[in-house]
């Protein structure tokens, strides 16, 4: 385990002093700028990313080894992060689980759960499942492994689902109503047990893990989600080593890792760039307003607004924005600046992405170390192929003895 313990601090002071070196290629909002950045610090990657046509962006955005490739002459320590980014794929144990057990699940998510129950190493341990929704991992290593779960949900609905479901195939379940992010949840966790989350987003997962070693938990197997839903606005590190090397992450720069998405059908593909174009457009209306230089964010839009035209989202984003009704605006002229804003915005992006992730990994590595830090052995990988979900580490920890 020490060696284990120095593999994992070493490379997350690693990937801490890359990243703080690279900070200004991805620690930036791209929405924010009108022109490409950096064309006096690296004028050669400025002028090679001008080059850049809107199919070669997406050809190296959808391969991390040739974007990595392609900008190591620019950013020389890009190859080394990628190096010590890459991480260990776990060895499931093919474990053969009942077809039945997959009731009302979807396929993408079913195949998720069972990567996950296949990997995680299951004792004889009550497993404790935390923000369970229907129950569907616990119902599934309930029945195979023979071991009574608890499982703490808040939405009282997917709780009565998930009785309903267990009931069907005689899985020992306990559902439990409940807000993990109240003080109540500490009472649901005790040392014997093996406590999981998959997908669990941001602070849920957090507080699982604070409060999981405070209680001396067994074993606890997470798979981190969405680690922009936290409390604050910025991410206080976990452990010692993350606290030495505090990059400063705001909740903004915390969405970077999860910008990597299995591809959506080609209609909310659709949907999206209209979103963006018509987002583009609102900020450079708004920016010709004001005189503001910074991106004008507008609230989540429903997608019935998508399916309706560029006229009807400006007026609905400028009543949200407490700005006056648009009036005399030339939305074609608006959407041929916004087309323009675009690609220089995807060009940002594309920089942004070869951070991706090595982010994820060292807030993986930060929630390593803190378990390591309390007792425990840890060892994190990823537990299916990213086709599944590029949210794919695990991250599991026994109790050392």
């Amino acid at each position: 385990m020490p060696n284990l313990h120095h593999q994992y601090l070493s490379r997350f002071e690693g990937i801490s002093q890359i990243l703080s070196a690279y900070r200004s290629f991805w620690q930036l909002i791209p929405f924010d700028f009108l022109e490409l950045p950096w064309q006096e610090e690296c004028p050669e990657l400025w002028t090679w990313l001008n080059g850049l046509a809107r199919d070669d962006i997406l050809d190296y955005d959808a391969s991390d080894e040739q974007l990595s490739d392609e900008l190591s002459p620019f950013l020389p320590e890009i190859k080394t992060l990628k190096n010590l980014t890459e991480l260990p794929v776990w060895k499931g144990k093919n474990t053969s689980f009942a077809a039945a057990l997959n009731r009302c699940v979807p396929g993408r998510k079913w195949e998720q759960i069972k990567a996950f129950a296949d990997t995680i190493p299951i004792e004889n341990n009550q497993i404790l499942e935390w923000c369970a929704g229907k129950g569907h991992l616990g119902r599934l290593l309930s029945c195979t492994y023979h071991v009574p779960v608890t499982s703490l949900e808040r939405n009282t609905s997917l709780c009565d689902d998930g009785r309903k479901l267990a009931e069907k195939v005689h899985a020992s379940m306990t559902f439990q109503t409940l807000d993990v992010l109240t003080p109540k949840a500490a009472e649901y966790i005790e040392s014997d047990q093996h406590a999981i989350a998959l997908h669990a987003c941001g602070e849920l997962h957090l507080t699982l893990l604070r409060l999981a070693c405070e209680t001396k938990c067994s074993a606890i197997s997470i798979a981190p989600c969405c680690y922009h839903l936290i409390s604050d606005q910025v991410y206080h590190p976990m452990s010692i080593p993350g606290i030495d090397n505090n990059l400063k992450l705001r909740r903004f720069d915390l969405k970077l890792p999860i910008q990597e998405q299995v591809t959506a059908s080609l209609r909310i593909q659709r949907l999206r760039e209209i979103q963006l174009h018509w987002r583009l457009a609102f900020d450079l209306y708004y920016r010709d307003l004001t005189g503001s230089t910074r991106y004008r964010p507008v609230p989540t839009v429903r997608e019935a607004m998508l399916n309706t035209d560029i006229k009807t989202f400006f007026e609905w984003a400028a009543a949200k924005c407490k700005l006056p009704a648009p009036v005399s605006i030339d939305y074609e002229a608006l959407e041929r600046r916004a087309r323009k804003r675009r690609i220089v915005i995807s060009r940002i992006e594309l920089i942004r992405h070869v951070f991706r992730r090595p982010l994820e990994v060292w807030l993986v590595l930060d929630r390593a170390l803190y378990l390591i830090e309390r007792g425990y052995e840890v060892t994190i990988g990823a537990f299916c192929p990213k086709p599944i979900t590029p949210r794919n580490v695990l991250i599991h920890g026994e109790r050392a003895a």
